[in-house]
């Protein structure tokens, strides 16, 4: 359990899996049977404490309004692991409810776990080190790969800040059932992992092989999913990318926003990159620039607006899958109520982002009486006072 050690030394590690070397042992009995249910078979994996596993882990989301009783049922992705034979090695730290409540950049103290990890704040490398993946900056490797969830970059920046590889799948190719969420069209569930074939044989575990239904109905959306595809007919193409033409038919669209202003061995790095890209049979689409395909503009308080807007249901419905937690059964108006007696160090993230998609959900024309914190900023309607 060295490399555990080594988690909590650069807290990253909120918790350890009791039954890991159970799963270990038994891993390496049946490959001995040549019984190998896949290519994670044995692997050590960690989750992002956001993840339900029905097993003695905690699934908190970094918040004390889901420390208890631990999940009762597997997320899709967590049964997928364990169905190809990976070993759930523990529970990865991450910002109290995932830094949405008050839209920090930067890492706090997770009060779901706060007597063992104390981040520091500021640093780029202290915010994305919390997948616990082995990389340029966080020299311990933990694990093989890591499995995180992105609504927007909680997979490529902590890829970008450790050097490791990340990929954010396609809504609906892994499904987000037993996921804490943020929001139901954005959020994704991804890998880590120190090698691109890695990675691919990571999503290649937990993609969606069968229609979630009304856990997910995103995944009605994947191709040949509830079609009668078998298994082995699933478009698996990430386990050829390494391969010479790999990516051959591919179409694969290039930014160089925040890459130009980059150092020159960032840029050169990522000069590299693309043409390893094309190289394997990829066509590079170009998205800068007049003729570019993609667009420069951004709209930031757009994006928030629609991510307050579908918080609010989308976590009340997670709530009523939990038992034996302060919020089980619940709704976004009892997490606020949860969260404003509690001082800072129990509550550091506040609750900011609660209280506005409290409002945005209810779609009413004015903030709910005696909420205090708002102001009217003209075009928008009404938001949280403070910096945007």
């Amino acid at each position: 359990m060295r490399s555990t050690r080594a988690g909590r030394a650069v807290n990253s590690i909120i918790e350890l899996n009791p039954d890991a070397l159970a799963m270990a042992r038994q891993a390496d009995v049946q490959r001995r049977r040549g019984h190998v249910l896949g290519p994670l078979h044995g692997i050590p994996v960690l989750l992002k404490a956001n993840i339900d596993t029905a097993d003695r882990m905690q699934t908190t989301a970094g918040s004390l309004a889901l420390a208890g009783v631990a999940a009762t049922r597997d997320s899709t992705v967590a049964a997928l692991l364990r169905a190809g034979g990976a070993v759930i090695l523990g529970k990865t730290n991450l910002s109290e409810w995932g830094e949405f409540p008050l839209e920090l950049r930067e890492q706090r103290l997770v009060p779901a776990s706060a007597d063992r990890l104390t981040i520091p704040t500021a640093s780029p490398q202290s915010v994305w080190i919390e997948l616990g993946i082995g990389g340029r900056r966080c020299r311990p490797t933990l694990a093989t790969v890591s499995l995180g969830t992105e609504t927007d970059g909680s997979i490529v920046c902590p890829a970008n800040a450790n050097g490791v590889v990340g990929i954010k799948p396609t809504v609906g190719l892994t499904s987000r059932a037993g996921v804490v969420p943020i929001s139901h069209p954005m959020d994704t569930v991804g890998p880590h992992g120190r090698t691109v074939a890695d990675c691919g044989r990571g999503a290649g575990v937990i993609q969606s092989l069968t229609f979630d239904g009304p856990l997910d109905a995103a995944t009605g959306s994947v191709p040949l999913v509830g079609r009668g595809a078998r298994a082995d007919e699933y478009p698996d193409r990430l386990h050829e990318i390494p391969r010479r033409h790999g990516l051959r038919g591919a179409r694969i669209g290039v930014t160089r926003q925040g890459v130009d202003s980059a150092p020159a061995a960032v840029v050169d790095a990522f000069d590299d990159a693309v043409a390893a890209i094309k190289a394997a049979g990829a066509t590079v689409v170009e998205l800068d620039g007049p003729n570019g395909a993609g667009s420069r503009s951004h709209r930031p308080m757009g994006e928030l607006l629609v991510l307050e807007f579908d918080f609010r249901s989308d976590v009340s419905n997670y709530f009523a899958t939990r038992s034996g937690v302060p919020m089980a059964g619940k709704t976004l108006a009892d997490a606020i109520a949860f969260t404003l007696p509690m001082p800072t160090s129990k509550c550091p993230s506040g609750d900011r982002s609660f209280r506005a998609s409290q409002w945005v959900g209810r779609r009413t024309g004015c903030p709910p009486a005696g909420l205090p914190g708002y102001d009217l900023q003209p075009g928008i309607g009404n938001r949280p006072a403070g910096p945007a």
